[in-house]
């Protein structure tokens, strides 16, 4: 199904350690036309300074980098920038990651397997302000709910 035109382009923070990644993203996102990529980070400490400096509209977050990794960075933007608009883009499709990457503050959870369509589909909602999880993890954390697992002490990250 087509996606509605959307004459917004919007200003993307991508943060992820793999740089042919990274360059990929950015050139998938930039050939799209409404997406506008302002800065990249390989690490959480570059994402939380660019973000500071940047003021994106939505930040792609990878979760697994080096050093300051994506969960602290979302956290410490979160605290500085309420309004910040963050998707995790991760390879983990665990309850435990969804509920910590739900925990930090994301807006967004897109797994690296999604289509690149479902990837737009993420930071068009996300900037719409509304909250955007993976087909792909959906059911994980539909199921998750339902059998009560929630539980704040099962996360990996501390609080």
């Amino acid at each position: 199904m087509q996606q509605p035109a959307d004459t917004k382009k919007y200003r993307v923070l991508l943060a992820e350690d793999h740089a042919l990644l990274r360059q990929s993203l950015k050139a998938y996102l930039e050939a799209q036309g409404s997406c506008q990529v302002v800065g990249e980070a390989q690490d959480g400490r570059d994402a939380m300074r660019l973000y500071g400096e940047l003021q994106p509209d939505i930040v792609l977050m990878d979760l697994s980098m080096p050093g300051v990794d994506g969960m602290i960075a979302v956290k410490a933007i979160k605290r500085d920038f309420p309004e910040a608009r963050i998707i995790a883009l991760t390879a983990h499709r665990t309850e435990d990651y969804l509920h910590a990457a739900l925990d930090s503050g994301v807006d967004g959870y897109v797994v690296k397997a999604a289509s690149a369509e479902d990837l737009i589909t993420a930071i068009r909602a996300v900037c719409r302000g509304e909250a955007y999880v993976s087909p792909e993890v959906s059911a994980t954390l539909i199921n998750g709910y339902l059998r009560g697992s929630r539980s704040p002490q099962s996360s990996p990250w501390p609080a």
